[in-house]
């Protein structure tokens, strides 16, 4: 005499979330299926009933392993693996770019651009040094300034900004955009008199 299959469907809450699975087997088998539904070791993955501590459910996707994290559909260790927005990278690198997964202490993702080279700080897209470059309203100037004008890096000991224009003069009064000595000049409703 063969065995008797029983099939029947189970509703069941789970942190405040109700969920329905599928108990198929034996009599034996539909008992244990009630049991593992009511512990709190078991869950859900699609209509597949499976323990958490033993597997990993990714997007209703059932690893046969324990890895502990999701990228998509596949399960990853993070000791080993790095997800980058969906995309999963075969090397721990610890920091994403975008979907890249990169190195932070010899590379510098500067607003979603991985570049090559590490910087301590980000101009637009364009990773640099402090120490020797200045940034200027998103433009990288390749010597250092202590001030911007506009876009243009300046030293203010020897230069003057005038309402966004730079004066190459040592002159300390702005008249408009022009840099004057007002000891020697005046200036009169922003032009030079």
């Amino acid at each position: 005499m063969g065995m008797l299959i029983i099939e029947t469907i189970i509703w069941y809450s789970k942190t405040n979330q109700e969920k329905m699975a599928t108990c198929k087997g034996t009599f034996t088998a539909l008992l244990m299926c009630f049991a593992l539904i009511k512990s709190t070791q078991a869950d859900l993955c699609g209509n597949v009933i499976y323990s958490p501590a033993y597997k990993t459910c990714c997007n209703g996707v059932l690893s046969h392993e324990w890895k502990g994290s999701c990228c998509g559909t596949v399960a990853y260790d993070r000791a080993y693996k790095t997800c980058c927005n969906g995309v999963l990278s075969h090397e721990w690198k610890g920091s994403c770019c975008g979907t890249v997964a990169y190195d932070r202490a010899y590379k510098t993702c500067c607003n979603g651009v991985l570049n090559q080279e590490w910087g301590s700080s980000c101009c637009g897209t364009v990773a640099y040094d402090r120490a020797y470059n200045k940034c200027c309203n998103g433009v990288l100037n390749q010597e250092w300034g202590s001030s911007c004008c506009g876009t243009v890096a300046y030293d203010r000991a020897y230069n003057k900004c005038c309402n966004g224009v730079l004066n190459r003069t040592w002159e300390r009064s702005c008249c408009g955009t022009v840099a004057y000595n007002p000891a020697f000049k005046r200036c009169c409703n922003g032009v030079l008199c």
